[in-house]
């Protein structure tokens, strides 16, 4: 049996490369593909959030079929951090292709770099010396505020988008709401 463990991060990192180099590839460095490239790398983001959030609950519920995803929590956060770093470089390129590089049009921006900060900390202290340093009790804290942080991001990010384009927003609503539900329903039936 192959153990896919160390294989997680650099597999996410080649499909955000394949999927990221051919739309650039198919359509140009332009506003429309970097706007595509923005949603395809929020939606991959969102997709690995929600599984490093709730891997613990179902593999509780799921039993062992779930259990290789419990064990790739860690790397799956690491992977959530680059997929939201390709989704920065995304960002970073339409202010080049549709505004001529001038940053001052994206002033909404600011708050979004400390949720960036918020993510490259869980990102660095995804590891075993970091919950020795910090404890097991305030990485715990730290990690469980910062996924909530992040949700919180997406949920109003996709409440916005689903009430004003309808549509697979949606869908991304209900799973968000799932998300915290299920992350909830764990937290209460540990107390």
């Amino acid at each position: 049996m192959i153990d896919i463990r160390p294989l997680v991060i650099p597999l996410v990192t080649a499909a955000l490369l394949i999927v990221c180099g051919g739309v650039l590839f198919l359509d140009g460095n332009n506003e429309d593909s970097t706007r595509l490239l923005i949603r395809l790398t929020a939606t991959s983001s969102f997709l690995l959030l929600c599984l490093t959030s709730t891997a613990r609950v179902l593999r509780q519920q799921l039993g062992d079929i779930w259990k290789p995803v419990l064990q790739v929590r860690r790397r799956l956060g690491i992977s959530f951090a680059i997929s939201h770093s390709f989704h920065l470089a995304a960002i970073i390129n339409l202010v080049y292709v549709a505004y001529d590089g001038d940053f001052s049009k994206l002033e909404a921006l600011v708050p979004g770099l400390a949720v960036y900060l918020v993510i490259y900390l869980m990102a660095f202290t995804s590891n075993d010396a970091a919950v020795q340093w910090l404890g097991a009790k305030n990485w715990r804290r730290f990690h469980t505020a910062g996924s909530y942080l992040l949700l919180g991001v997406f949920a109003n990010s996709y409440i916005g988008a689903a009430i004003t384009l309808g549509g697979h927003y949606w869908l991304y609503v209900a799973l968000t709401l799932a998300v915290l539900i299920l992350r909830q329903l764990y937290r209460f039936k540990r107390s």
